[in-house]
């Protein structure tokens, strides 16, 4: 997801980026980075480890509330050029700042796309309201053309809208209440489990609100409450190991989740 560390999605690369970031920056931030800089990869900070465009975009895919994201939202505005005055191609694309332009016939439909000079007769097309997940993969390898459902070109999305996209994430917080555990060895370790038990639950259903009591009697008991949409989720677990005890509770309350989701869906159907 964008949220993620960058080093998380990190190659070898033996022809580092002078671009650098530091291990822990997010996905979201990194894309930012790059557009500031007009670059295309970054390396991480003493590591002969890069990530490259292709990399943060595809992050896209992973990151529901950006996947779901019609095309027409995020695409960029491109004057057609009509197949009689292609040889214009070039100017009109540098006059708007664009390497890729829509190629239409005398009638205005798409008949192929200019790009940095050379045109094909076979553009990528998706429509207006084509999700950015399937978007992604496409671009990867080729530019698009938006097109509207008589074929009319209405845009293209190109890497560049794809890197503005992600740079867009916002993240947010959801609230977590911690309750003995402030005094623990390794308190900080199971706030990071915590958080990524949450993110695992606001993949099926948004989080509102979470708590996590843990207490010892004779043994290490938790009590962990998730708040979605769907309902609230409660349960608790005992074990040796306080640590132990909460990822248990969280492995239930994922459980639960997954089912009452699966539950709602077939309902639908």
């Amino acid at each position: 997801m964008l949220g993620d560390p960058l080093i998380k999605f990190a190659r070898k690369d033996e022809e580092p980026s002078k671009l650098e970031a530091s291990p822990k920056m997010q996905v979201f931030e990194a894309a930012r980075l790059l557009l500031s800089k007009k670059a295309d990869k970054v390396s991480i900070e003493g590591e002969k480890l890069s990530v490259d465009i292709d990399t943060i975009i595809r992050q896209v895919q992973n990151t529901p509330e950006l996947a779901k994201r019609a095309a027409k939202t995020f695409m960029s505005s491109a004057p057609r050029v009509s197949e009689s005055k292609v040889s214009n191609a070039h100017n009109i694309a540098t006059k708007n700042n664009l390497n890729v332009l829509p190629v239409v016939n005398e009638s205005g439909k798409l008949t192929g796309t200019w790009l940095s000079g050379k045109i094909t007769k076979k553009p990528l097309v998706v429509r207006l309201g084509t999700r950015a997940k399937l978007v992604v993969e496409k671009v990867i390898t080729h530019p698009v053309v938006v097109i509207d459902q008589h074929r009319n070109p209405m845009g293209v999305v190109t890497k560049k809208d794809l890197l503005e996209l992600a740079a867009s994430y916002q993240e947010y917080s959801i609230p977590i209440f911690y309750s003995g555990i402030e005094d623990l060895n390794g308190a900080e370790t199971i706030k990071e489990m915590t958080e990524s038990y949450i993110q695992k639950v606001n993949k099926y259903s948004a989080v509102t609100y979470s708590s996590v009591h843990v207490a010892k009697r004779g043994v290490w008991v938790s009590n962990v409450k998730v708040s979605t949409p769907l309902r609230t989720f409660v349960t608790s677990s005992e074990s040796k190991e306080p640590g132990l005890s909460i990822k248990e509770s969280f492995e239930k309350i994922l459980i639960e989740v997954q089912h009452e989701k699966d539950k709602r869906l077939k309902f639908r159907r």
